[in-house]
């Protein structure tokens, strides 16, 4: 939630801020910063360290199992990556889609600001509800699943239309698809770890996201280059199709 609603007043503050300046942009990134380091400094410096062994409940006989490490896991290796291929698409969201609005949808900095900071709004606004809702009626992997089935939709609307209300109906479905499926891609790490080893589990799970944060920009610029914005959305959807046949498998 904290990371959503920075991103959700990161966008529209940015878009005011380029529409003036970018050297405004550019200075409030780093005050932002220095404020940043500044409160953690003041917060954590002289705040002692706790015995985390003491505070890990106990896990189900089935999960409770010590794994040396995460990476020698070769079935949660599979899970990162098929994350990988889910995450690629969604990474969108802070590459391409920006300039396909600015682009072929013809919006102001200001405009695209506002709609990329409505993501993070709404997701702030539902998110706890939404997944306190879903984790009592589902499992984790039908949660996954139907979260992957809504950012289909959401990639096909840009195929087709550029029309206002359009762009925000494919952002709401593609905010709907993270809070159904990032939630809990970190449960799934967090129930296979043991006591011992949770960080290295939770730790290639962001590796995932990572490495969809590096092939994203520069897979979605070449075949913007290539063939343009069409065969771009339609990569992103075969990516999520992939992610879901991957899902589906596992769950079975």
């Amino acid at each position: 939630m904290a990371i959503n609603l920075g991103f959700s007043f990161g966008p529209f503050l940015g878009g005011l801020l380029a529409a003036i300046s970018y050297d405004l942009l550019f200075w409030g990134n780093a005050i932002g910063c220095l404020m940043a380091a500044i409160l953690f400094y003041s917060y954590f410096n002289k705040r002692k360290g706790r015995n985390l062994k003491s505070d890990v409940s106990v896990l189900p006989a089935e999960n409770s199992k010590k794994r040396a490490s995460a990476y020698r896991d070769k079935p949660y290796l599979f899970f990162a990556f098929i994350c990988m291929l889910y995450f690629i698409p969604f990474c969108q969201l802070l590459n391409a889609m920006p300039l396909f609005f600015d682009e072929k949808a013809g919006m102001s900095k200001e405009a695209i600001g506002t709609l990329m900071g409505y993501s993070g709004f709404i997701i702030v606004l539902t998110e706890m509800i939404i997944v306190s809702i879903v984790q009592k009626r589902f499992s984790i992997y039908n949660s996954i699943i139907l979260g992957t089935l809504f950012i289909i939709p959401g990639f096909l609307i840009y195929l087709f239309t550029t029309e206002l209300w359009a762009l925000y109906f494919a952002i709401s479905l593609i905010s709907l698809s993270e809070i159904l499926v990032l939630p809990f891609t970190s449960t799934v790490g967090a129930l296979r770890a043991g006591p011992d080893n949770k960080g290295s589990y939770m730790a290639l799970n962001s590796l995932g996201f990572s490495m969809a944060f590096i092939i994203t920009p520069f897979l979605s610029t070449k075949i913007i280059d290539a063939y343009g914005y069409y065969y771009l959305w339609l990569a992103d959807v075969l990516f999520i199709v992939a992610a879901l046949g991957g899902f589906i498998l596992i769950k079975g």
